[in-house]
């Protein structure tokens, strides 16, 4: 029994950094060619989420949010979300390139208190 529980868990975390590591591997030559520009602007970002498709069944996309300190870099008609830690970029595959074309963004202010005094 204790083999099959370690089987699993091994099988798990292979399926995650095997996901990880193809979208790194599939995402190089885009990281590569938006990472030579120079940084245009670059901010903080406290709430990011990520829309992901649902897999079985159609129209059911769910959001996941994202925990680590996170950071957008516009890079001339591209940028980058990407963790602020170099082991969210790495380990956990935090970092997402777009070019600024092919893709829309959704914003919100941010919650800020009235610094009016009565």
């Amino acid at each position: 029994m204790q083999y099959v529980v370690l089987a699993v868990v091994v099988a798990v975390f292979s399926l995650i950094y095997g996901r990880i590591w193809l979208n790194r591997h599939r995402d190089a030559p885009l990281r590569r060619e938006i990472r030579s520009r120079d940084v245009t602007f670059r901010a903080e970002l406290y709430r990011v989420t990520e829309l992901e498709p649902g897999s079985w069944v159609p129209g059911s996309d769910f959001e996941v949010p994202i925990s680590s300190p996170v950071q957008l870099i516009i890079r001339g008609d591209a940028f980058e979300i990407s963790s602020a830690r170099s082991f969210g970029r790495v380990v956990m595959g935090l970092e997402y390139f777009f070019r600024a074309p092919e893709t829309s963004v959704e914003t919100e202010p941010a919650d800020s208190p009235d610094l009016r005094e009565g």
